[in-house]
């Protein structure tokens, strides 16, 4: 799934999410809790947010830094990286934003 749009989506299913493709976010802020994670593989973050939504959120699964692009963490909640991060190859810069409210 992939998000390139401004604003915010939230990912906040009653069970959790079946789908089994990479998870990108690329333009506004991405809500998640455990079950919107769901099955996905991967988070890819490009000049796009996550947010912890209704509560802390620990992310067991990799996380990808995409080339010459900004990773914002934003909202009230504790987000938590379980799994690896790591940055796209190559010699560009990755920039890291914590907006707390």
């Amino acid at each position: 799934m992939n998000k390139f749009d401004g604003g915010v989506w939230i990912l906040n299913p009653t069970a959790p999410n079946t789908f089994t493709g990479v998870l990108t976010a690329g333009g506004g802020v991405l809500g998640l809790t455990a079950d919107g994670l769901g099955a996905t593989p991967q988070i890819n973050i490009s000049n796009g947010g996550l947010m912890a939504y209704g509560g802390d959120l620990t992310i067991a699964k990799p996380v990808q830094l995409n080339n010459n692009s900004t990773a914002v963490f934003v909202g009230n909640h504790n987000i938590t990286i379980d799994g690896s991060v790591t940055k796209q190859s190559g010699a560009n810069d990755q920039t890291f934003s914590n907006n707390l409210e």
